[in-house]
């Protein structure tokens, strides 16, 4: 019964209408890019997942879709960015969160403003996001001129030691009484 009333001509039309102006959109907004970067321009988007974001009811986004459409018509980067929030720009130190009194007096953490030590040694304050920006364009120009990530953005990088991973091999082998022991290889 509900099959029939939603396969009339109607809803045929509503779904084709739909799929044209999605078309239509898609197009413009191609076409307003090119305008305003030109087609040789270099695209970068945020590998960011929004698998957390993602239940029932919450619209979905259309990154994944949007970086295709986008590539199909120019080049097209993902950008990591991993630390860049974290890591002043500029003295690519660790930030802290800033702490303040509300109205009641309680301390709490303001999330979008972080704190660092100035070159002069005072104490500076910057917005998360605007730092994350400034580090992601210093990757992407130390990328294009390097081939390589900088140091203290990389994934394999411990901040705390300021070294590289080490990265531990073991292998499982069996001993004489045929026991299985964990060793690590020479290299």
């Amino acid at each position: 019964m509900l099959f029939d009333k939603y396969n009339r001509e109607i809803f045929r039309k509503y779904k084709w209408y739909g799929y044209l102006n999605r078309k239509h959109t898609k197009t413009k907004m191609i076409r307003e890019i090119k305008k305003t970067f030109s087609k040789k321009s270099i695209i970068l988007f945020d590998d960011c997942s929004f698998k957390g974001n993602c239940h029932k009811g919450n619209l979905s986004t259309p990154n994944n879709r949007l970086k295709r459409l986008i590539g199909k018509q120019m080049k097209v980067y993902n950008l990591d960015e991993f630390c860049t929030s974290k890591l002043n720009h500029k003295t690519e130190e660790v930030c802290e969160k800033l702490y303040l009194p509300d109205a009641n007096r309680v301390i709490r953490k303001l999330h979008s403003v972080l704190t660092y030590k100035m070159e002069n040694g005072q104490i500076g304050c910057i917005n998360r996001d605007e730092n994350a920006v400034n580090n992601m364009i210093k990757i992407v120009n130390h990328y294009f001129d390097k081939k390589e990530r900088l140091l203290k953005y990389r994934r394999d990088y411990d901040l705390e030691k300021g070294e590289l991973k080490q990265k531990v091999i073991t292998s499982i082998k069996k001993d004489s009484t045929n026991q299985e022991v964990k060793y690590q290889p020479s290299l």
